[in-house]
């Protein structure tokens, strides 16, 4: 940890590797989300800086090879502009000391994403429709698929709509899966124990809520291209308070000595494509509730104890 080289290996080769393997790029966020919570901003951007010429000199190595298709260059993108938004998150975490303000700030971020896009291209829908038929086109040209014209319009007709939404959501959870894997880090390294008690602890104040209920507004009472950006930044408000939910149900089987195997049923259920829209709907239904509510208050589950430090000596920062 002491070593700002180590991390600027681990994390770039993390970065490359994610370009073959997006979710890879968690790792190399986290790393780089760890370095700055325990020794600064100042080395995270060093890091930042080492592990974007690493890369940088890993592109020119393959140039000329075979890119991506609009949809790919859409996320590598994203994960490019995760590591710097991820130096902004731990900067906040690091002087906040605030986990729930943390998760706020990155489903903000993500909602930039979700506005950037309507800015850039207008008509969200039209262009992912686009960017998705240029997938067949370059899967048609390479072989690598083969399926009907009619069958592309019905896929493309399910996805499209939903797909700007579903770039915000990506976004959240990347970020927000950094910043949690840095901190888990962080604790598992300076102070076992700690992030279960903070992470247990996470709840929203009813000011975020009142935000999802004035997006929830927009989206009944408009119609077109405002109905769908309504929707979309609904997505991402309810990842956010899906995270409570989940904070919840870990805060009730920690207090009640419940079995861990809840908690595996619960990760299952979330992961299980049939059964994740229906999971992650109750969860983030009863995060909302818990702001307005506070369950574990009425559970008599008492509330996580109050961190005094960043979990770091004076010499490190």
């Amino acid at each position: 940890m002491r070593r700002p080289l180590n991390a600027v290996l681990v994390a770039s080769v993390f970065a490359i590797l994610s370009l073959v393997m997006p979710p890879l790029s968690l790792f190399s966020g986290a790393t780089l989300a760890l370095v700055s919570l325990r020794l600064g901003l100042g080395v995270g951007v060093k890091v930042l800086l080492g592990a974007g010429v690493a890369v940088a000199i890993f592109a020119l190595a393959i140039d000329g090879s075979d890119v991506s298709s609009p949809v790919g260059e859409v996320f590598t993108v994203m994960a490019i502009a995760m590591l710097p938004l991820l130096l902004l998150l731990s900067w906040v975490l690091r002087e906040t000391r605030s986990l729930a303000t943390t998760v706020v700030v990155t489903g903000v971020l993500a909602m930039v994403v979700v506005v950037f896009m309507y800015l850039v291209v207008g008509d969200t829908t039209e262009w992912w429709r686009h960017a998705f038929s240029q997938v067949y086109v370059l899967a048609q040209a390479d072989g690598t698929q083969q399926i009907s014209p009619a069958e592309l319009e019905a896929f493309v007709a399910l996805v499209a709509k939903a797909s700007n939404g579903a770039a915000g959501l990506i976004a959240f959870l990347m970020l927000a899966g950094s910043v949690l894997l840095a901190r888990w880090w962080q604790a598992k390294l300076y102070n076992p124990g700690g992030f279960g008690a903070e992470f247990r602890g996470l709840r929203f104040d009813k000011r975020i809520s009142i935000a999802v209920l004035l997006v929830l507004g927009l989206m009944i009472v408009t119609e077109g291209a405002w109905q769908q950006f309504a929707a979309d930044l609904l997505v991402v408000l309810l990842a956010m308070y899906m995270l409570i939910g989940i904070a919840l149900v870990h805060s009730v089987v920690g207090f009640k000595n419940a079995p861990r195997a809840i908690l595996v049923a619960l990760y299952v259920l979330l992961l299980f494509p049939p059964t994740a829209p229906q999971v992650a709907v109750l969860l983030a239904s009863a995060g909302f509730a818990d702001s307005w509510l506070d369950l574990r208050r009425r559970l008599g589950i008492s509330p996580a104890p109050q961190r005094n430090s960043n979990d770091e000596s004076e010499d490190d920062r």
